[in-house]
């Protein structure tokens, strides 16, 4: 399932939430290099995030490719000189990652464990983050 439209008629815009990390790659046509961007899209889970090229962002979403690269430590090279990266495949992080969904946030009842990792726990007579041993010696 593809993310929402968000405007238009005759064209899909899509909301990018935030640009995750990125790699340079050759491009399909012209086998040139470029960039795409592993983005999360507002409003979908994970699971949608898709790697776009550079070329599919407007004005709006271009601020945050700016945005991007400001967190990321390229050493001495400047990304808008792409005979500076050789190695295809190559892929670049921000230092600081942006904030987890809270949907990953889980409690214990609703962690579809194995049988077997669960067992292991109750065996072990770990009671769980409601209850320590540091509570009981109080």
């Amino acid at each position: 399932m593809a993310p929402r439209t968000k405007a238009s008629s005759s064209e899909n815009v899509f909301e990018v939430e935030y640009i995750l990390q990125a790699r340079i790659t050759k491009a399909r046509k012209s086998k040139r290099k470029e960039w795409r961007y592993l983005v999360k899209w507002a409003g979908f889970s994970r699971e949608h995030n898709s790697w776009e090229p550079e070329r599919n962002f407007n004005k709006t979403s271009g601020n945050m490719i700016d945005q991007f690269w400001a967190k990321v430590d390229l050493g001495d090279r400047d990304r808008t000189n792409l005979g500076q990266f050789t190695k295809i495949g190559e892929e670049f992080f921000p230092t600081n990652r942006p904030p987890k969904d809270k949907k990953r946030k889980v409690s214990v009842e609703n962690v579809s464990a194995p049988p077997s990792k669960i067992q292991k726990v109750e065996e072990e007579g770990d009671a769980g983050p409601e209850h320590s041993d540091a509570e009981d010696s109080e």
